[in-house]
Parts: C-alpha cells; structure tokens; sequence
C-alpha cells in the first residue's frame, strides 16, 4: 500500500533537501501536479451512487410527519434489510460504528478484556472496544482474501492458559468474506463470540451465505463510500432476537418502559432516523445490480 499523500495542511513531507543536494521540484515527497501528465486521473475507490428514486422517498417521508428515529420508515428499512441479508432480526443505527459499539455491549466487553481482530481494518473496528477499556490483539490475514487467518487465532492455547478473548471480531473487507465457516466453530468450541465487521461488503456472498451469517452479530455501513449509502448510518443484525432487542434498548438511550424517565444503565442516542432509512429503502432495489457490475469490473 502506498504511504499516504500529503495534504495542504501539513505540507510537504520533506520541507528542505538533505545538505549538498539540489533542492527538487516540486519538494521530494509532495504530490505531482496531475497536469504534468505523470499521474493517472484519480479513481475514487467507492463514490456515492444514487439511483433516482432517493429524492421521493425523502418527500414522502417529510410528507409524513415522520422524521425523528422512529415510524414506519426505519421499521420498513430493517425489514428490507433482513430480507436482504438472510438475518432474522436487524436494527437500524445512526452509523456503523454505532452498530459495533452496540455489538459489543450486547457481548458484555469490559474493562481489560481481550479482542481479537484483523491488522488490515479501519480504526472503526476496534474503537469502541479500546474505549470501552478492552485490549485489541490484532492477527494476521490470509493473502488470498486480505481477511482474518483462522490459524491465528489459537484459541486452544489461549484457553488453556484461561485467557481466552472476549470475542474475535473479524473484518469482510472490499467485497472479500471473512471465513466464519472455519472461524465461528472454532469459537464456538471455546465459548467465544463471534461480531462479524461486514461494514463494507454489503450484497457480498460466501457459499451462498450473506456476509456476516453465522456470526453471532455483524455489523453494517451505509456510509457515502459504501455500495448502498444514506449518507451515513449502519445496521446491526443477528439471528438471536434477544441481542437485537438489548441493542434497540440501548440505541434509545436504555430508556425503561415507564411513564417517567426511568433508566437502569447507561444507553445512547444511536437509533436511525426516518430521513436515512427512506434514502436507504430506495437505494437498496439496486444492490442486485451495482454487486453484478463490480463483479464485471473484476472479471475484465
């Protein structure tokens, strides 16, 4: 992977040439101007894709009254997602590292735990937990997919020392699947659970299986650089209804079903809003579609 380009604010990385050596131009390690004809035109790597029905889905929505994370709206997202995906149960959230952070509450992390995941990942992974007070262990990947190497994770040792991870959260990265058929029974073996960060590789397939199935939990991104967007938001989605019901409590704040406001722990402002889940709904018609033609891409 290339190092990473300087930007205006930080100038160049080199402001002056070692002694004795001409003073280059531009300054060695600042970008080449595209216009020298150097440079190939930038390809963005995942730009926003609209497919035409998000402005009425937006003025319907507003027409409706809905607006705030509740209503039809966000239910009706879930539901196309759930179908989409093959998860039984599936929450909507404000954005997907909201859907991790609530994925591991519902795990129970805690201060000093360990978590085990992927090197090759966004810090958006392992956020939450570090907040949270765990420990990440970062393992290598597998050259042929860039995902988490189910070798690594020596969980038989681990557990013979008894200091076995609080969960293994591995990483579908660019279209690529984790292998949860190799990683999940070797976690199950040993008590640990599995949250599957699926954020990027949304309409994404393993042995007929959605990304993230199999997990425990997986979380998704309707970030603007993922394949359907809303601009931002996410999903957490899992077959047990019990720990999609934990993360729809906590996303609302952990407010408790009273007249007052009655709260037992801590929860957060973590629900989508109805504005986010009416782009989604007219965006994900067309995952089908936009997965075929990245599959073309490849294949040229």
């Amino acid at each position: 992977m290339p190092p990473a380009q300087p930007t205006a604010a930080t100038g160049p990385i080199l402001r002056f040439p070692p002694p004795g050596r001409p003073r280059l131009d531009p300054p060695l390690g600042s970008p080449l101007p595209r216009s020298s004809g150097l440079l190939p035109a930038r390809l963005a790597l995942s730009p926003p894709h609209l497919g035409g029905g998000e402005l009425a889905a937006l003025r319907a929505t507003l027409d409706s009254g809905w607006i705030a994370p509740a209503g039809p709206t966000p239910a009706a997202f879930e539901a196309a997602l759930a179908e989409a995906t093959g998860f039984l149960h599936v929450l909507a959230t404000a954005s997907g590292t909201a859907a991790l952070h609530l994925g591991y509450r519902c795990l129970g992390l805690a201060a000093g735990d360990e978590v085990c995941t992927s090197t090759l990942t966004f810090v958006a992974t392992i956020a939450p937990a570090v907040q949270m007070g765990a420990r990440p262990r970062f393992l290598d990947v597998e050259r042929e997919s860039w995902t988490l190497d189910p070798g690594l994770l020596e969980l038989e040792r681990a557990g013979r020392r008894g200091k076995l991870p609080r969960a293994v959260v591995p990483v579908d990265l660019f279209g690529q699947c984790a292998d949860l058929a190799a990683i999940v029974p070797l976690c199950e073996r040993w008590g640990v659970p599995v949250l599957s960060d699926s954020a990027g590789v949304l309409g994404a397939t393993q042995r007929g299986r959605h990304a993230g199935r199999g997990a425990g939990l997986a979380a998704f991104s309707f970030n603007g650089n993922k394949i359907v967007t809303t601009g931002g938001g996410g999903a957490l989605a899992s077959d047990d209804p019990a720990l999609i019901a934990e993360a729809r409590h906590l996303a609302n704040q952990a407010k408790e079903p009273a007249a007052h406001y009655q709260h037992e722990t801590t929860g957060f402002s973590y629900s989508m809003s109805s504005m986010l889940a009416a782009i989604g709904l007219a965006q994900l018609p067309t995952l089908e579609g936009r997965v075929a033609a990245r599959r073309a891409v490849f294949a040229r």
